[in-house]
């Protein structure tokens, strides 16, 4: 079924002969084209999310496991944030 929107024809044609617009006629774009995203704004929440972490360790609690799980999880974005640093520094991302 052909939407009416894809449509291209007069208002005297019958739809059903009418012609549809081709897919491969619109360019292939990826979202980040449109609108970057801002790559200071994602480091500024990294490093917040990070310092938010570490300052989780000092708490009320007794127990070792979450400390290990806030420790893991803020070097896993601190290594990810690094990474595209040097990606970027380096040339290799935009």
């Amino acid at each position: 079924m052909v939407r009416r929107d894809d449509v291209r024809c007069d208002p005297f044609t019958n739809h059903s002969e009418a012609k549809t617009v081709a897919d491969h006629d619109a360019p292939v774009t990826s979202p980040d084209q449109h609108n970057p995203t801002n790559r200071k704004a994602i480091y500024t929440v990294g490093v917040l999310a990070v310092l938010t972490m570490v300052a989780y360790l000092f708490g009320n609690h007794e127990g070792r496991v979450e400390d290990l799980w806030l420790l893991g999880f803020a070097v896993v974005i601190a290594l990810g944030l690094v990474t595209d640093w040097l990606l970027v520094r380096a040339g290799l991302r935009e």
